[in-house]
């Protein structure tokens, strides 16, 4: 059996999340008013957490190294936490009625993705895409029936009072394990803000009118968006500085998305700004390898493999 280092803080941050986000799916499909079935959350959840294995077997050997699932129980456990936080978040954000595939699609596409694209970022191999934001960019692109969810789904059965308790505590909860644990509160603060000023930008110059523009910010998904899928910390930087950067980029990605019509576009900002981020990683590798100093990477690029 294989011996692992759990990182405390990460392992104590993925329980709260998937546990937060297990219990708000219970009372979404129970009370709030989701419209996904409980099939599509087991599609999506089963596909992802299979696709992880596969692909974290097949790497292990091919890079003839151990396999994390041959680790102890709680270790494995907590290996599998992220795929089945992405997969289960994917299944409550996009909708295509009783049509079952783009739910294993997307949760497929989501987990491939952190095999298969990989840059080098502060001296490691790592994937750079929103896993989440990856599957459902993939669903909703390829697939012509699927889409997100309705926005009103999320709270549809609630009063006000119960809206209101709901909003605030997803920002305690999410603004809580971003300070402690993710340590990615920066980042939410600059994204959030960057998208107030594109949304004031755009009203001021280019004659949008200024509340349609901030109408996303009442939103459940875009409180999802940013305190639970936008500070994922293993595809957003660790640097505060460069967690400001990244947060308005974003903002501007998305701002300009909406410039040329494109929907969707908080999910489609948030993969373009992780291709952003890889690319820059490569370019300072390169530049690296021209300058002849030494790089510490776990393991070579695929174009030097």
């Amino acid at each position: 059996m294989r011996k692992i280092i759990v990182d405390d803080r990460r392992a104590h941050a993925l329980k709260r999340f998937a546990a937060a986000l297990t219990l708000f799916n219970v009372l979404g499909r129970e009370f709030f008013g989701f419209e996904e079935s409980w099939i599509s959350a087991l599609v999506a959840v089963g596909t992802g957490i299979s696709v992880e294995i596969f692909l974290e077997v097949v790497e292990a050997r091919s890079s003839r190294r151990k396999s994390s699932m041959n680790a102890a129980p709680y270790e494995v456990f907590i290996f599998l936490l992220p795929a089945y936080i992405s997969s289960l978040s994917l299944s409550m954000l996009i909708y295509c009625g009783d049509n079952l595939a783009p739910y294993a699609f997307g949760a497929a596409i989501a987990i491939c993705s952190k095999y298969l694209v990989r840059a080098p970022i502060m001296g490691k191999f790592t994937h750079i895409l929103n896993p989440s934001a990856t599957g459902i960019c993939a669903a909703i692109f390829l697939l012509p029936s699927t889409s997100t969810a309705p926005p009103y789904q999320y709270i549809e059965n609630l009063s006000i009072n119960g809206e209101l308790f709901l909003f605030g505590f997803m920002a305690f909860a999410g603004s809580f394990m971003n300070v402690m644990f993710t340590r990615r509160h920066p980042l939410v603060l600059a994204f959030m803000g960057g998208f107030f000023l594109q949304a004031v930008f755009r009203s001021l110059f280019m004659d949008f009118p200024l509340l349609a523009n901030l109408v996303p910010m009442t939103g459940i998904a875009f409180f999802l968006f940013c305190f639970y899928m936008i500070p994922d910390p293993g595809t957003s930087p660790y640097d505060p500085r460069k967690q400001v950067f990244f947060g308005l980029f974003t903002a501007l990605l998305y701002g300009v998305l909406q410039v040329l019509n494109v929907v969707h576009g908080l999910f489609y900002a948030l993969v373009l700004a992780g291709i952003l981020r890889g690319i820059l990683g490569y370019l300072d590798y390169w530049m690296t390898l021209l300058r002849g100093s030494s790089f510490p990477l776990v393991r070579k690029p695929p174009l030097l493999r």
